[in-house]
């Protein structure tokens, strides 16, 4: 990581990219939040943590600074239905296909150098964790 960015944690990760800062404000123009969905063989849930983290987009805007709100799933070598089941929802997400397993950090990166966000956040495709918690961390980040 280079010296441009900082990490904070609060319950989960996220990073931040501070380049983007307006000197002026102290705070970027526009806030845009990634969450990076790294997903290896989650056809059975994958479908699920999409439509909670669609759903969690407008009460992340609404309860913290973030403007704007990315959804990413990395297939890391799913060799089930989890990519098919993920691009059902391409009109609001991007999909990312890794065809060899490359690991959970490599398919986070991924999602996140391919991203204009300032924010970046991750969540275990299993559905395990609550998308909506990303205000909180973002509204203490900020």
């Amino acid at each position: 990581m280079d010296a441009s960015m900082t990490i904070a944690q609060s319950g989960g990760d996220q990073l931040v990219r501070q380049d983007t800062l307006n000197p002026l404000a102290g705070l970027p123009r526009r806030l845009k939040l990634l969450i990076a969905i790294p997903a290896l063989n989650e056809e059975q849930s994958i479908r699920g943590i999409i439509e909670r983290s669609l759903a969690a987009r407008r009460y992340i805007m609404e309860h913290s600074p973030v403007t704007e709100v990315a959804i990413t799933v990395v297939s890391d070598g799913s060799t089930d239905a989890t990519v098919e089941r993920a691009r059902e929802y391409a009109r609001d997400i991007e999909v990312i296909v890794f065809e060899k397993n490359r690991g959970y950090g490599a398919a986070i990166m991924e999602a996140w150098s391919r991203s204009d966000a300032e924010l970046l956040s991750f969540l275990d495709a299993d559905g395990t964790c609550e998308p909506r918690f990303f205000a909180d961390l973002c509204r203490n980040l900020v």
